[in-house]
């Protein structure tokens, strides 16, 4: 791994230290991010392009984009929103 500040490369690609909601600065790679939004309920239908736009708009800029289907009630994404549906939004 290579340090880069905030940015760490790995062999999957770059990834974030001290996600917000992350305990610690724990370097996140794209697959663990993707891992967190589905634990929040975001539906993936194909995993290789969702970890494709992570790679490319990053963790902040897709969770702002999905910002607009949070449900502040339940604490997770509203259901049936998934990942296609961020993007298209």
């Amino acid at each position: 791994m290579v340090d880069f500040g905030r940015f760490k490369r790995t062999r999957e690609g770059f990834c974030f230290s001290g996600m917000s909601g992350m305990s610690g600065d724990i370097p996140r790679t794209y697959v663990d991010q993707l891992a967190i939004l589905e634990g929040r309920r975001l539906g993936v239908v194909d995993r290789a392009e969702a970890v494709h736009w992570l790679s490319h708009l990053n963790y902040y800029r897709v969770k702002l984009y999905a910002s607009v289907f949070w449900s502040q009630e339940h604490g997770r994404y509203a259901e049936g929103t998934s990942m296609e549906d961020v993007l298209s939004y």
